[in-house]
């Protein structure tokens, strides 16, 4: 398994810099216009709720920082990630089939 990750750490190699930028962009982008979407969505709903802007952002950071993590060797960021990449799509499948009316029944935080 380690030889198969190394071998690909090395096919990663010449897109570094190109997935960095796009963990560093994406990861700006989660938590500035990510969280202040969910808090404007908390504020009009009077409720908590799921954004699907944080949704797709996470999924976005997760998807380019596995890669990344690969390139650089960082094997521990990888299961996590792969954990994020697996709840994002959970969430965004749970946003087309669960209807809005039931959808804070889904939150953690009252």
């Amino acid at each position: 398994m380690k030889l198969f990750f190394n071998n690909l750490s090395v096919k990663f190699t010449r897109y570094e810099m190109m997935l960095g930028r796009a963990v560093l962009t994406f990861g700006i982008l989660l938590s500035t216009i990510g969280f202040a979407a969910q808090i404007y969505k908390n504020y009009l709903d009077k409720a908590n709720g799921i954004s699907m802007i944080i949704t797709l952002l996470a999924l976005a950071v997760f998807m380019f920082r596995i890669p990344y993590s690969i390139t650089k060797k960082a094997w521990h960021l990888i299961p996590a990630d792969f954990c994020g990449v697996v709840a994002s799509v959970v969430l965004v499948v749970q946003w087309f089939i669960v209807p809005a009316a039931s959808l804070k029944l889904w939150t953690l935080v009252q």
